[in-house]
């Protein structure tokens, strides 16, 4: 198991305004739909959620800022201590395999009895309606997979990347549109890291093949570059950079999720706000008043850390500095850098349990 940082996060440096279509920085996704307007429109489905009042529907903005942090989120209004900023659910979660037993596969909420996929003996759901949910989104598509390549079961992290792939059949446009532009920052990956996304893209691929994926669910394309080996390293290394830990009540980590717009927030070692899970629906709760225009942040990392083992596991991870001058560069910082890279692949193209 590798430490994902608290949730690594990143966002492309993308121009405000060009299409997703062939000329986009990652050359594909939808063409109608650009990286402003689809991390705006999924932030108007989350921020706020948790308010009764039409007025409070939307809290927060997307900003970009010169320099180093790039993208964030930002608050449009004064927003109280205690109170839920961003309530997300995930494009795509999976459970750790030790924990498929213990928690509903499409809720991640833990129940005494829970009622088990009776093909592939993997999932299991705390009600029929969680499994039909669960069927129509993604697992119709992994279930075939599953029972091919039985009693062999994935790692979390390439079951991840797949059911983001099977979720393209359902999923909103502004949502996939979002996860595309998500960073990825392949650049910066040592060529072994390379060598392992590689490998792992092409169990990926091994997966998806016989099943229904892409745009069309009737008519997958297997030339598209978003599901060749290439576009599925990009997949996998956008997963290392942005995926959350999803913990239960008790601060245990029971799986990943993909979250895009929660991937905005920039880190702190003095956060505004926190994250909780309920399920593996995500919350970022403020623990003080937050003013207009100052921006949400969260940590990355054991703030009970010494401050020089933060700055050289957030050097080493994601690739930038909390060190003295480092944070002046913002006006209005309050600690914040924005995140740079991924997590630690320590058996990452073999079996186990991947990131934690």
């Amino acid at each position: 198991p590798v430490p994902c940082g608290e949730g690594g996060r990143g966002i492309a440096e993308v121009q405000e305004g060009p299409t997703m279509g062939s000329g986009s920085r990652d050359g594909y996704g939808d063409g109608d739909v650009d990286a402003a307007a689809a991390f705006s429109l999924e932030l108007a489905r989350c921020a706020g959620a948790g308010h009764s009042d039409d007025s409070q529907s939307s809290l927060l903005q997307v900003v970009r800022r010169e320099g180093a942090r790039g993208r964030g989120l930002v608050a449009r209004a004064r927003i109280a201590k205690g109170e839920d900023v961003l309530v997300e659910e995930p494009y795509a979660a999976v459970l750790f395999s030790e924990e498929v037993s213990r928690f509903c596969d499409f809720s991640f909420k833990p129940h005494k009895k829970l009622l088990r996929c009776a093909k592939s003996k993997v999932a299991r759901y705390a009600s029929r309606e969680a499994q039909a949910a669960a069927w129509k989104s993604y697992y119709r598509e992994e279930c075939k997979a599953l029972v091919r390549i039985q009693p062999h079961l994935p790692s979390p992290i390439v079951r991840l990347a797949a059911r983001m792939c099977w979720r393209r059949r359902t999923a909103r446009e502004s949502q996939w549109a979002a996860v595309c532009r998500l960073e990825n920052h392949w650049a910066k990956f040592s060529d072994r890291k390379k060598l392992l996304l590689a490998e792992m893209a092409n169990r990926v691929r091994a997966l998806l093949e016989g099943t229904d994926y892409g745009a069309a669910a009737s008519d997958p394309d297997p030339a598209d570059p978003a599901f060749s080996v290439k576009g599925l390293c990009m997949t996998l290394a956008r997963l290392l950079c942005n995926v959350h830990t999803i913990t239960d009540d008790e601060l245990k980590p029971i799986g990943l999720g993909v979250y895009p717009v929660g991937s905005l927030a920039n880190h702190s070692c003095t956060p505004n706000c926190v994250q909780v899970y309920q399920g593996n629906r995500l919350f970022y709760r403020c623990i003080r008043d937050i003013a207009p225009g100052e921006e949400v942040l969260i940590s990355y990392v054991d703030l009970c850390s010494l401050e020089s083992e933060r700055r050289d596991f957030l050097m080493k991870e994601y690739f930038f500095d909390i060190g003295a001058g480092a944070e002046a560069e913002e006006e209005g910082d309050h600690g914040g850098q924005e995140v740079a890279a991924g997590v630690r692949l320590y058996g990452a193209a073999g079996e186990g349990e991947g990131p934690k």
